[in-house]
C-alpha cells in the first residue's frame, strides 16, 4: 500500500517548544510513516534538538532539513510536501503535540477510506462522518477546519496549489477550506492535536499592515479566479475570504473585486 501519512513540521527558533512536540512523535501507538523536520535557519540549538531526535530513535523513520537561511515557514511547508512520498501529510507547528493515538486514527482512514477522501479533520465535531461540500456549506459540521488538526490527500493539496507563500499565514486555510468546498471531508469527532502557541512571536499572530492585507487578499482573489481546482468553489471561497477580512479589501479590487463579491 505504501505510506500512509507523513507528519512535516517547520521550526525557527523553538527549540524550547520541540522537545514536547517530537515526544508526542515518539508515543504514537502507531507510528508515522516519515517524520519531515524542517530547520528554517535558528539561530538557537533547534537543530541540535532535531538531530538528536533522529539519532535517539532510530526506529522512526526521520527525514531532517537543518537550513542556514530563513526563507520563512510556508516556503518550508512546500519543501516538506515535494518530499514526502505518504499518500496524505499533516502539517504542524513545532509548538503544537498530538494525543497517542493521531497517527493510528488518522491512518486507519485512510487505509479503509475510498477515493473520495482527500482531507482528514478531528475536532470536536457533532459526529464522526464524511461531510459533503453541501453539508459542509450547510453548516453541519460547523464552519471550521483546524490547520492544527488536518490531513491532507498530498496529489489533491498539489492540485490546489501547495503553500502559496503569498498568503502568509492565511495559506493553510484557505487550501483546507477550498477542498473541503469541493470535495468534502471526513471528520474524526475529537480532539487528536492540540496547538501550543509559543508566544507574540507565533506565525499565527503576525499582524499585518493594510497595504500588506490588500496584497494577501488581492492573491486570493486571483488563485480563485484563475487556478482551474478553485472552479467548483469560487463564490463560497470569495464569501469566507471577504468574511476573513470583514469585507475591508472588496471593492478595492475594481473589476475583479467586483466580479466576486457577495
Amino acid at each position: 500500500m505504501g505510506n500512509l501519512l507523513s507528519i512535516i513540521i517547520s521550526n525557527k527558533d523553538h527549540a524550547n517548544f520541540l522537545p514536547r512536540q517530537l515526544e508526542s512523535i515518539a508515543s504514537q501507538t502507531v507510528p508515522f510513516d516519515e517524520v519531515i523536520l524542517i530547520d528554517d535557519g535558528s539561530s538557537d540549538n533547534s537543530k541540535e534538538v532535531m538531530t538528536n531526535f533522529k539519532i535517539d530513535n532510530p526506529e522512526i523513520n526521520v527525514i531532517l532539513f537543518l537550513h542556514k537561511e530563513n526563507v520563512g515557514a510556508v516556503k518550508r511547508y512546500g519543501e516538506g510536501l515535494m518530499a514526502s512520498t505518504s499518500k496524505f501529510v499533516y502539517f504542524a507547528a513545532s509548538d503544537d503535540y498530538l494525543m497517542p493515538d493521531f497517527a493510528s486514527e488518522y491512518k486507519k482512514v485512510i487505509s479503509s477510506a475510498n477515493s473520495r477522501v482527500k482531507l482528514i479533520a478531528s475536532a470536536n465535531y457533532p459526529r464522526g462522518d464524511f461531510f459533503t461540500p453541501e453539508q459542509f456549506t450547510r453548516g453541519d459540521a460547523g464552519y471550521f477546519i483546524p490547520g492544527h488538526g488536518s490531513a491532507i490527500d498530498r496529489k489533491t493539496l498539489i492540485e490546489f496549489g501547495g503553500h502559496n507563500a503569498k498568503l502568509e499565514f492565511h495559506h493553510d486555510w484557505f487550501f483546507s477550506l477550498a477542498i473541503a468546498l469541493t470535495h468534502g471531508f471526513l471528520a474524526i469527532p475529537r480532539e487528536l492535536s492540540f496547538e501550543g502557541y509559543s508566544g507574540e512571536d507565533s506565525y499565527g499572530r503576525t499582524q499585518y499592515s493594510e497595504d500588506k492585507n490588500l496584497e494577501i487578499y488581492s492573491e486570493m482573489i486571483r488563485v480563485i479566479a484563475e487556478e482551474e481546482a478553485y472552479a467548483n468553489c469560487k463564490d463560497r471561497m470569495v464569501y469566507w475570504c471577504n468574511k476573513r477580512f470583514d469585507g475591508k479589501y472588496k471593492a478595492a479590487l475594481g473589476e475583479v473585486g467586483q466580479w466576486l463579491i457577495f
